[in-house]
C-alpha cells in the first residue's frame, strides 16, 4: 500500500462512520439492522488498514510523524470498541449525553487520524522533494 492507497483508505474510513451517524440521526426502515451492517464494514476496513499499516515503511525521516499516525490509528481503534461495546445497536440511543460524548471522541479521533495523515504527507514530501 503506497501513501495514496492510504489516504484513500482513511478517508472510505471516515465516510464510512459519517454514513453510520445518518442512519442514526435519520432513522430511516431497519435502521438499527443498517448501523450493524455499517459497523461491521467499517470494522472491515478499519482491520484492513491497520494491517497494511504493519507493511508499510514511512521515510526514515518521517518516524515520528509516523509513530503519530499509528498512535492515533490505535486511539480511533480503542475510540470505536468502545463506543460499539457500550452502545450496541439494540441500546442506541443518540439522545443520551453519554452516546454524544462518545460520537464526540469519535469525531476527535478522526480528525487526529487525518491530521496526522497530513503531517506524515509532509514529512514525507520534505525527505523526498520531487
Amino acid at each position: 500500500m503506497d501513501f495514496e492507497d492510504l489516504k484513500a483508505r482513511v478517508i472510505e474510513l471516515r465516510e464510512t462512520q459519517q454514513s453510520i451517524a445518518s442512519v442514526v440521526q435519520d432513522q430511516p426502515p431497519d435502521w438499527r439492522k443498517e448501523v450493524v451492517r455499517l459497523r461491521l464494514e467499517l470494522s472491515r476496513k478499519l482491520g484492513f488498514v491497520s494491517n497494511s499499516t504493519n507493511d508499510w515503511q514511512a521515510h526514515a525521516s518521517a518516524s515520528a510523524a509516523w509513530s503519530r499516525f499509528r498512535k492515533n490509528l490505535s486511539v480511533l481503534r480503542a475510540a470505536l470498541a468502545e463506543h460499539q461495546a457500550r452502545w450496541s445497536a439494540v441500546a442506541l440511543d443518540e439522545r443520551a449525553t453519554d452516546f454524544q460524548a462518545s460520537t464526540r471522541r469519535i469525531r476527535k479521533a478522526f480528525d487526529d487520524l487525518e491530521q496526522g495523515l497530513a503531517e506524515l504527507q509532509l514529512a514525507a514530501s520534505r525527505s523526498n522533494p520531487t
